[in-house]
C-alpha cells in the first residue's frame, strides 16, 4: 500500500473535485518515517496518517504545517534515511520505463514538500487536503 496527499474543493454545484494528487510514500516508509517519528514527538495529525489517514481544512492546515516543521527538525537532527536509498521508477530520455535509486533522506523531504504544497493550494482554494 502507498500514502497520497490530495486536494479536493468543492465546486458550486455542491460537488467535488481532486485539483492536487501526489505519492508520499510506501506503507513501510510512512510507518518508519512519518508515523514513529510522529508518535515520539507528540505531532497527532501526522502520527494519525498511518492509520485511518487524516483531513484537514482552515486552521487545521496551520496545526499540520506546524506539525511538519518539527518532523523536518527530527529528521535533520537525527539523520534520518542518510545512506539509505530506494527504487523509484523513472521514464528514460528514450521513453524506457527503469528502475533507478534515490537517497531516502532526499525522497523523505520531497515528500513532505508535496506536502505543503497541498496545504498552500486547499488554503489559497478553500479546499481540503486529504492525506491516506
Amino acid at each position: 500500500m502507498s500514502y497520497h496527499v490530495s486536494v479536493h474543493i468543492q465546486n458550486s454545484d455542491g460537488s467535488t473535485r481532486r485539483v492536487y494528487h501526489k505519492a508520499l510514500g510506501a506503507d513501510d516508509t510512512v510507518f518508519s518515517y512519518w508515523h514513529l517519528a510522529a508518535n515520539d514527538l507528540g505531532l497527532p495529525w501526522v502520527a494519525q496518517i498511518y492509520h485511518e489517514g487524516v483531513e484537514l481544512r482552515d486552521e487545521e492546515l496551520d496545526c499540520l504545517s506546524s506539525d511538519l516543521q518539527r518532523l523536518e527538525d527530527h529528521w535533520i537532527t537525527t539523520g534520518a534515511g542518510e545512506g539509505l536509498q530506494i527504487p523509484r521508477l523513472i521514464i528514460g530520455a528514450d521513453g524506457v520505463r527503469r528502475q533507478t535509486l534515490v537517497w531516502l533522506h532526499e525522497h523523505l523531504r520531497a515528500r513532505l514538500g508535496f506536502v505543503r504544497d497541498a496545504i498552500r493550494i486547499a488554503k489559497k482554494s478553500g479546499g481540503v487536503v486529504e492525506i491516506s
